[in-house]
């Protein structure tokens, strides 16, 4: 070769050598770097993790406020939108109307009447209880109108708004004979039915909701039930004259209990026989009145019996028939005295206050008593087919 071109071995070896080095060091720096590219992977991959568990969170969190909110929502709105629905199909609901005070006189001119003769609007004919309830806030008195077979409602001047019939009852012989009435906690009315032994429940109305109990001695079944009360819990108590019990019921229906027997234990309890009238006090005693004894009778919810008051008889205080009953703005009871022809209030220990008689202020013989809000007493008058507003 050419001098220039010539190499010598000490160059030859230098280059080797250089070689060497350069292939050392790439692979120090593939080793080195290497632990870093993975521990950035790893960081990377981490951080990737976790920023995907914090959107997965975020999205449960989320998922969670959305269900929780349609929740809340759906509790406000869906009993606005039943209320709305039932009156559209149901109508109107009816309310309590707080008692007012009765004033204790025994001269207390009737202010009007109402019940007119047979074929006119507002004929009545076998009365028996009545309540004092406001649909869409107007008071109106709701009147069992037993020999009619019906519920007829008047506005508190008298003018007969509308009457309750159970359509369907039309053609069954003996057809439906109203004689308690009671309105529950959330506005139905309760009816005692004495033809066919069973409880009635309607709207304001007039819409059939339902009915329950048929005629026996078993219990849960019934025996001419007259008198009936709601009380706090919206539990409905009946008295079951010709079995001479008080039976406890749901308004659906279902069967609860006996809080009064006069057939338990080994004697029968005379007191407890034949009860009529039931009105339930403030602090959740129950009043029942007897026609067998004359008596009223207080027992506590259990059906324990507190005390008992009353007796034949025509003085203050003493009863014949005691009717039905409700109670004022003062907690007194108010007892229609049915035999005896007058009305009678009381301290809920059986205290006389005041005697209204009925012969020397218009009626004969008062069966159902209610008070409106201006303690108004609504009388209705089983002789004279009437309501006398005292």
């Amino acid at each position: 070769l050419p001098p220039f071109l010539s190499l010598s071995p000490s160059l030859i070896m230098s280059v080797k050598k250089r070689k060497a080095a350069e292939v050392v060091d790439e692979e120090t720096q593939r080793e080195a770097s290497a632990p870093l590219s993975s521990t950035t992977t790893n960081t990377t991959n981490t951080n990737t993790a976790t920023n995907n568990n914090s959107n997965t969170n975020n999205g449960k969190f989320s998922s969670r406020r959305y269900v929780w909110a349609l929740v809340v929502a759906g509790l406000i709105v869906l009993p606005a939108t039943l209320a709305i629905v039932g009156r559209m199909f149901y109508g109107p609901d009816a309310t309590r109307i707080p008692p007012g005070t009765y004033p204790y006189s025994s001269s207390r001119t009737p202010i009007h009447l109402f019940g007119s003769s047979a074929g006119t609007p507002g004929h009545l004919k076998g009365v028996g209880g009545l309540v004092v309830a406001a649909v869409e806030e107007t008071p109106h008195v709701f009147v069992a109108d037993g020999k009619n077979h019906r519920v007829h409602v008047f506005s508190l001047d008298g003018s007969s708004q509308w009457k309750i019939e159970d359509r369907g009852q039309q053609e069954i012989d003996p057809p439906q004979e109203p004689a308690g009435i009671a309105l529950t906690w959330r506005g139905e009315l309760v009816v005692t039915d004495v033809a066919h032994h069973c409880i009635r429940m309607y709207r304001p109305n007039g819409t059939p909701l339902r009915t329950f109990g048929t005629q026996g001695d078993a219990l849960g079944q019934l025996d001419t039930p007259v008198g009936v009360a709601v009380d706090i819990r919206d539990n409905i108590l009946v008295t079951d004259h010709g079995n001479h019990r008080v039976q406890l019921f749901r308004p659906n229906g279902l069967f609860l209990g006996c809080v009064v027997d006069a057939n338990e234990g080994e004697e029968e309890d005379p007191h407890k026989k034949l009860p009529y009238g039931i009105s339930i006090a403030r602090d959740g005693t129950i009043f029942v009145s007897s026609w067998h004894t004359h008596t009223i009778s207080v027992y506590r919810s259990d059906g324990v019996l507190l005390r008992r008051f009353g007796g034949p008889g025509t003085q203050p205080g003493q009863f014949q028939k005691p009717g039905h009953m409700t109670f004022d703005a003062r907690g007194n009871l108010i007892v229609a005295d049915y035999a005896n022809q007058r009305i009678q209030v009381l301290t809920t220990d059986g205290s006389p206050l005041a005697v209204v008689d009925a012969t020397e202020n218009g009626f004969h013989n008062p069966l159902g008593v209610a008070l409106d809000e201006e303690g108004h007493l609504y009388v209705s008058d089983a002789e004279a087919d009437r309501v006398f507003v005292l």
